[in-house]
């Protein structure tokens, strides 16, 4: 196949040649197929160094023109720069996996490229604090990343809780289960600056149902950090934990104060060990910061 760079951005080249899924390609298929939507730049920091970018570039087209990925773009709302790719299985690369026992269940390619910006926006950052474990898991040998489940994964089986007459679904961001000496399983929030005062309200109380025993039975375990992470300001920060305060001093029951924490931090851009063993943490009623992942984790 004809190199990356002479090949069409946003069409496919007619007659494309196949490609042989080489290591690096099969690599590349699996993680678009667990995070379902990843950029270059988000694959090459979960499997390479920064500087194979272009390398993975190269890989990523070339499985874009023989139709193993599709391309969804976010558009720019800058009149300079051209829009962001974000990269998601075909039916010919769901079909591969699966063929291998990599993949399962119906698929429909269509679903995939019908997505909003604002919908694209928030899953490439949940999918970044996703990163986050991946690489700290590599680059510190005590820890293992267990177990994982992404913001979609969970969407398709809820947490569910009732409130009133009200049924809701408790949907993290992203989990993981992270384990060295001791076992430590965060549920992400990411949050964008969008959420209003009532809504954060309703998303703690059904927290605090959820913890009660239903996130125990659907994830098997009684391990919970909720780490909420904002990529605005320390101002907002302040904000989340007051609005937080608030409802559980309402709803007299202040026990889910211990097990949320709030940072301010980019997740694209910030190395793990800071994110995780950083004291970027704060957590409601108590004016210290914390790490996440504190001694007794790592023993």
């Amino acid at each position: 196949m004809a190199t990356a760079n002479r090949l069409p951005r946003y069409t496919r080249v007619e007659n494309a040649p196949d490609v042989s899924i080489t290591r690096p390609k099969q690599k590349l298929l699996e993680a678009v197929s667990r995070f379902y939507y990843l950029t270059a730049k988000q694959l090459t920091r979960l499997l390479y160094s920064p500087s194979s970018q272009t390398f993975v570039m190269q890989h990523m087209s070339e499985l874009y023109h023989s139709k193993y990925v599709n391309r969804v773009f976010l558009p720019t709302l800058s009149p300079h720069g051209s829009p962001r790719a974000f990269y998601c299985l075909d039916t010919k690369g769901f079909n591969h996996l699966k063929s291998q026992g990599l993949a399962e269940g119906r698929f429909k390619g269509t679903e995939q490229v019908k997505r909003r910006w604002l919908f694209l926006q928030h899953t490439e950052q949940s999918n970044d604090l996703m990163i986050l474990a991946h690489l700290l898991a590599r680059q510190d040998s005590r820890v293992q990343l267990a177990r994982m489940k992404t913001e979609r994964e969970m969407r398709h089986k809820p947490v569910y809780v009732r409130m009133g007459r009200e049924r809701i679904g408790v949907v993290p961001d992203g989990w993981v289960d992270l384990r060295a000496s001791d076992t430590t399983c965060l549920a992400f929030e990411l949050d964008r600056d969008t959420v209003e005062r009532e809504a954060w309200g309703k998303k703690m109380r059904a927290y605090n149902l959820a913890t009660l025993g239903e996130y125990q039975e659907a994830f098997q375990t009684d391990r919970i950090t909720i780490a909420v992470v904002t990529t605005a300001d320390q101002r907002r920060v302040r904000e989340l934990i007051k609005w937080t305060e608030n409802e559980l001093e309402k709803v007299g029951d202040v026990g889910l104060a211990d097990l949320i924490m709030f940072a301010s931090f980019d997740p694209a851009s910030l190395d793990p060990i800071s994110a995780f063993c950083s004291n970027l943490w704060q957590q409601p009623f108590k004016p210290s910061f914390y790490s996440l992942l504190d001694e007794r984790f790592f023993g």
